[in-house]
């Protein structure tokens, strides 16, 4: 991000220029792919484990998946932005999963991510069903010696908001989500259950899941009073430090400060001071880690989750309810169905299959409660 570096006289980006023919290289996206494969054929000549994971911060699928060609991953942004979005606007009552992000994915869905309209914002008509039909047209020519490339799917990084805010947010009075919301002790309890719903998409979606140190804990990034995500060094609040235990006495605490637009010391704020750590949080059954543990311990377990195929579930498996995501997760002659309640209240008179193999917040075959998030294997 720009404001990482500062910028000094002499600095200069370096230009590709082809001699003969005064043709602008530097952001071709081809002559990108060309150097990626070579790249990555060399490596996997050294070591054919070799595994690359590229991050392209743009977002959208149109624009990320040709880098597939090239890499064995890309950082999933554009599914971090809108499944959080998603799950943001799932909060409020005003939202409408059919006009605003449009995480349903079945034959119902209005509109999609597709090249044709390529033109729309971030989340304008997105549904993860048709980006990943997007994603794997590369990924199936993609560098990777199974001649398929992996998706990376990740809570949130250094570089942009926490798992637990961007999961929540402000609402303007069009009932449009304008920023990440901030998490206090009065709304804790309801919002850890939306950043568990958002972070089981990321978890039990085909791909690596990659968990940002801390979003496990429910660590927050709250703006400070005043501030913006556009002032210089804001960056700062994504990166504090992780909690070990709740008082910091653990010796992998760590403490640092840097320079920027000023002086800053980097430390917990006054919400993640007070928040429990893992040594609190691994002894409490009902704690966020607790709860993501069993997500993580699920996937970990069952080869469907890991190396699945995916298909969306319709629409009508959940009596047409617009504020579920619902796919299915085949291996062989084992099929996992995810339900994962993206609403602030319940949705009853179910009838869902299978055997429930992982349930949160007390979801049932019957009854997905706010934000509940249900496994079943048929």
């Amino acid at each position: 991000m720009k404001e990482e570096v500062a910028t000094a006289a002499g600095d200069k980006i370096i230009k590709d220029t082809d001699a003969l023919t005064g043709q602008d290289y530097s952001s071709n996206l081809t002559k990108n792919l060309h150097l990626f494969r070579e790249i990555n054929a060399r490596l996997k000549a050294i070591d054919p484990n070799v595994f690359i994971v590229g991050e392209n911060f743009d977002g959208h699928a149109y624009h990320v998946a040709p880098y597939y060609e090239g890499l064995d991953s890309m950082l999933n942004f554009y599914m971090y932005y809108n499944l959080s979005q998603a799950t943001s606007m799932g909060g409020h009552t005003k939202y409408d999963t059919w006009s605003k992000a449009a995480i349903v994915s079945g034959a119902n869905t209005s509109g999609s991510d597709t090249f044709s309209e390529a033109g729309l914002s971030y989340g304008g008509k997105w549904n993860y069903n048709d980006t990943f039909i997007a994603y794997n047209k590369y990924r199936s020519e993609g560098a990777a010696t199974s001649g398929e490339a992996v998706d990376s799917l990740f809570t949130s990084n250094h570089d942009v908001t926490r798992a637990i805010n961007q999961s929540i947010g402000w609402l303007d009075n069009i009932g449009e989500i304008t920023g990440p919301g901030n998490v206090t002790l009065a709304n804790k309890t309801l919002v850890e259950k939306q950043a568990i719903a958002y972070m089981s998409g990321i978890i039990l979606l085909p791909g690596l899941s990659w968990i940002y140190y801390g979003d496990e804990l429910g660590l927050a990034s709250n703006l400070p009073t005043g501030a913006t995500l556009q002032d210089p060094n804001i960056d700062r609040i994504f990166r504090q430090p992780m909690k070990w235990d709740k008082e910091g006495n653990d010796s992998r605490t760590t403490q640092y400060s840097f320079t920027g637009a000023q002086t800053f010391d980097v430390a917990w704020d006054d919400y993640n001071a007070v928040l429990d750590g893992v040594s609190e949080q691994n002894v409490d059954t009902a704690s966020m880690l607790s709860r993501m543990k069993k997500l993580t311990a699920l996937k970990s377990a069952t080869d469907a989750l890991k190396y699945g195929s995916y298909a969306p579930l319709p629409l009508s498996q959940y009596a047409n309810n617009k504020s579920v995501f619902a796919f299915k997760r085949t291996l062989g002659s084992d099929t996992y169905n995810v339900y994962i309640s993206l609403w602030h209240s319940n949705i009853s008179g179910l009838n869902l299959p299978g055997t429930v193999v992982l349930s949160l917040e007390g979801a049932s075959k019957t009854t997905l409660p706010a934000w509940g998030v249900l496994v079943t294997k048929l």
